[in-house]
């Protein structure tokens, strides 16, 4: 019998690298509902990777929540970066994660 096969509520944690883990995870509940949590070490989850939770799944049900913790601080951190006359080598990088973590660089506007 598999992991799911009885359909019963079931909680899986996982400490790992998203890019490499969430095709896998989200072939393990297809098929039934889920909700998906993700805490980021540091500020950032590419948007492209979350966005993959919903892309893998069915529209119609079962339902699937995706639950995002996003650090205002740290977004308020990175986009200080903007406006700062201080060299920094590594803004670019910083920039770029911020703007692959929104799915954008609309943010840096607002």
């Amino acid at each position: 019998m598999g992991f799911f096969d009885d359909k019963r509520p079931a909680a899986i944690l996982k400490h790992a690298i998203i890019d490499k883990y969430i095709s896998p995870f989200v072939g393990k509940i297809k098929g039934i509902p889920a909700l998906v949590y993700l805490d980021p070490f540091g500020v950032m989850i590419p948007f492209k990777k979350t966005a993959q939770v919903f892309a893998q799944r069915p529209s119609q049900p079962p339902a699937t929540e995706l639950l995002i913790n996003f650090s205002a601080v740290g977004l308020r951190r990175v986009a200080g970066l903007l406006t700062s006359t201080k060299e920094n080598p590594g803004r670019p990088a910083t920039l770029a994660r911020m703007d692959a973590a929104c799915g954008g660089d609309w943010w840096q506007k607002v």
